[in-house]
């Protein structure tokens, strides 16, 4: 009898022609099907592993236990390793083979920096996608200065050449971007935009000035200070509302202009008194103003002509897919084995179909219309070199 452990358990009687005199065996054609079963079983088990390490997020253990209990057979701690290395590094490969394949038109390149937390290591993990949600590169950040330009230049290829480069108000991107070889507008996220004008407004509440008398106590000095921040916020709180309206949906075209007409509002004395931390804030606004104008009007341009995206919120999302897997990244030595492991649970990504939100019903191979053709592949098992056994079981019983 011989036990199966791949579409449960079943007995099938096997009979072996062997010679006594030299040992040599006949080759019958249930010991040809015992064979391609027993390779069968062992894709499937692969398949199951990679989806629990790149999918689920479990760890070599758990993995384990699951295969036991589907399979009712166990595999070794050894094999779920070198697996999930060799997956790993074909992701790699074909992540890398993206930019090359036919696709839909993209324009934006979103680059961001995300800090898995990997016990004390002391890299970072860069993230490129485009504005369809495709993940093209993820990299362990060791040197900035030398491997961030080098993932901008590999993520670049023949069939993917973007026309901006969106990122948040990090100042040495641009210098990254210079540094790969890229000639791309360099255009800053509306969101972080908005953060840094209310983290201004929030300086000039703190940094409000007391004059009062010297036989005052440090509690009445306290309180007097509570309540001028107070009133300064209070008188602050409509500018920064039109701050916000701004940046709202049908204001494109109108962005800059009630961010200049906010500034003169601070310059005003008759509108609110001249404080120096107002004065400073009018200052400082207006300098961020003449820093990031041409940027807004090009950004916010750019979504009403073509719907493009002005936030990187896509990019946060995928960021913040990446961080449950730090738990088993960080067991890794090499930043190499880590980088091997997320640009796997890319791939599982981009091939992910989803069930809810916008995109229900699409991946994001879909939506930026990569050719399988020349990707060589339909879905994740397929790319990494596991695709489906084609055999039965009624092929295996006869």
């Amino acid at each position: 009898m011989l036990i199966l452990g791949w579409l449960g358990v079943r007995g099938v009687r096997i009979q072996r022609r062997r010679c006594r005199a030299c040992g040599y065996e006949l080759i019958s054609p249930e010991r040809e099907r015992q064979a391609q079963a027993r390779r069968a079983w062992w894709c499937q088990v692969s398949r199951l592993v990679s989806l629990s390490r790149f999918k689920l997020g479990l760890s070599v253990r758990k993995t384990q236990i699951l295969v036991g209990f589907v399979y009712a057979r166990c595999v070794s701690v050894g094999y779920i390793e070198r697996l999930t290395q060799r997956v790993g590094r074909r992701a790699e490969a074909t992540l890398a083979h993206l930019g090359e394949c036919r696709q839909a038109k993209a324009l934006f390149l979103l680059y961001d920096e995300t800090y898995p937390k990997m016990k004390k290591r002391m890299y970072s993990l860069g993230v490129v996608i485009c504005e369809h949600g495709l993940i093209r590169s993820v990299r362990c950040i060791v040197r900035k200065a030398k491997d961030i330009p080098a993932q901008l230049r590999a993520v670049a290829g023949k069939q993917f050449c973007p026309q901006y480069f969106l990122t948040d108000l990090d100042v040495l991107f641009n210098k990254y971007m210079k540094a790969a070889g890229l000639k791309l507008t360099h255009l800053r996220d509306r969101v972080h935009l908005l953060r840094q004008i209310v983290r201004l407004f929030d300086d000039a509440v703190r940094d409000v000035t007391l004059d009062v008398p010297k036989h005052l106590s440090i509690k009445e000095r306290k309180q007097q200070r509570q309540l001028k921040r107070r009133l300064l916020r209070k008188r602050l709180q409509p500018m920064l509302h039109l701050v916000f309206k701004a940046f709202s949906p049908g204001y494109e075209s109108i962005c800059v202009l009630l961010l200049e007409g906010v500034v003169s509002q601070l310059r005003d004395p008759t509108y609110i008194i001249q404080t120096a931390s107002v004065r400073t804030l009018a200052r400082r606004l207006q300098r961020f103003i003449s820093k990031h104008s041409k940027a807004i009007n090009a950004l916010l341009q750019l979504a009403v002509e073509k719907g493009t995206p002005t936030t990187t919120n896509a990019l946060e999302s995928k960021n913040g897919l990446f961080k449950p897997f730090s738990l088993i990244a960080k067991f890794f030595p090499l930043p190499e084995r880590c980088q091997s492991l997320f640009a796997a649970v890319a791939l599982m990504e981009n091939f992910d179909v989803k069930t809810r939100g916008p995109n229900k019903g699409t991946s994001a191979m879909q939506r930026a219309q990569i050719n399988l053709d020349d990707l060589g592949a339909t879905d994740f098992f397929s790319a990494v070199g596991l695709p489906e056994p084609q055999i039965s079981l009624a092929y295996i019983t006869n």
